[in-house]
């Protein structure tokens, strides 16, 4: 029946042809369309299964997108290094890839991997990292070992000379930095925040021996005011030949605070050791904030020779040997 009507119709058979042919295109442009679009999506967003979160990858100098798409690929970043050279190409216009730290924090395909080193886009975020007043260089390297190539004992070597010269402060650094560029920037943070300050000294003032007694200074007192008269105190007994005997130097000689302090340590034998010592300790003990510094400049005038934190929490002050002992008693039992 239907073959009749075809053949009565041929205006018909033509439509039902064209309307075969046209579906056959969309769905062969759908099906493209998937294909192509399920290719896109893996290039842009496919990464190696074993992709290392939060790595940083250099490129030296000189470095070929070949040598650059197979290191990429030996650190499972990269999941093609062919792909990956087409794109470079694509996007570098010939320039190849740029020497930098390029970070990853997550994982990407082939196309923005290849756009980043074409186009020299590092993304590296910076790290904000907060240094408390106070601290020694020991106690500051916990700080930076989240970053990739921060060497701890390096460090320790570079800002052991730098004591009290790396400033306390809010620092943003890129996951890259290393030892030295920490130190660096810790100590022009440094010279920029107090050189005004040292620029004040008064007349027979010595800014290194400021630095050291702002670093006592840091340790034994939070106030201002406080360290202004422990700081006169511990002037004028330099003046009168007396030792400083501030139990502050012990943290930093033999780890130590001053209630796990024994008769022993007071006696260590280090020119840091104040007890056994006169005058100041040969050097930083600490890396003081501006409070400090500006207190070890401008010390207050008082009738006191004597001072302890007691275990209230309070600073009590004595003229007499004979009233520190008694302060001993009542305040650190």
């Amino acid at each position: 029946m239907f073959s009749k009507l075809l053949k009565l119709n041929p205006f018909s058979v033509k439509r039902f042809k064209r309307f075969s042919v046209l579906k056959k295109n969309r769905l062969g442009i759908v099906a493209s369309s998937i294909l192509l679009l399920t290719i896109f999506y893996g290039l842009f967003f496919y990464s190696p299964a074993s992709f290392s979160r939060s790595y940083l990858f250099s490129v030296e100098k000189g470095a070929t997108v070949g040598q650059t798409a197979r290191g990429l690929k030996e650190k499972n970043i990269l999941s093609s290094v062919f792909l990956f050279k087409v794109f470079v190409k694509l996007f570098g216009f010939d320039a190849g890839v740029l020497a930098g730290d390029y970070y990853f924090s997550r994982e990407i395909g082939v196309i923005p991997i290849a756009w980043r080193l074409a186009r020299g886009i590092e993304g590296q975020k910076p790290v904000r990292v907060t240094i408390p007043e106070g601290m020694s260089s020991l106690e500051m390297a916990k700080y930076f070992q989240k970053f990739e190539r921060f060497d701890p004992e390096e460090f320790q070597k570079i800002a052991k000379q730098k004591e009290g010269y790396l400033f306390p402060d809010t620092y943003l650094f890129t996951p890259s930095a290393t030892a030295g560029e920490v130190v660096t920037a810790m100590e022009n943070n440094f010279w920029q925040k107090v050189g005004p300050i040292r620029d004040g000294l008064a007349a027979g003032q010595n800014f290194q021996e400021i630095l050291v007694m702002a670093s006592i200074l840091e340790e034994e007192a939070r106030k201002y005011e406080t360290k202004q008269k422990i700081s006169g105190i511990l002037w004028k007994r330099i003046e009168m030949g007396m030792p400083l005997q501030v139990d502050a130097v012990f943290p930093y000689i033999i780890g130590k605070g001053t209630f796990d302090l024994t008769l022993e340590d007071l006696d260590y034998d280090s020119p840091y050791n104040t007890y056994k010592y006169k005058g100041l300790p040969p050097g930083p003990i600490t890396n003081p904030g501006l409070d400090s510094i500006r207190a070890a400049m401008n010390p207050s005038d008082s009738k006191y020779l004597f001072f302890l934190t007691g275990n209230d929490g309070r600073m009590h002050y004595a003229i007499s040997y004979d009233d520190h002992v008694q302060n001993k008693r009542l305040y650190l039992r």
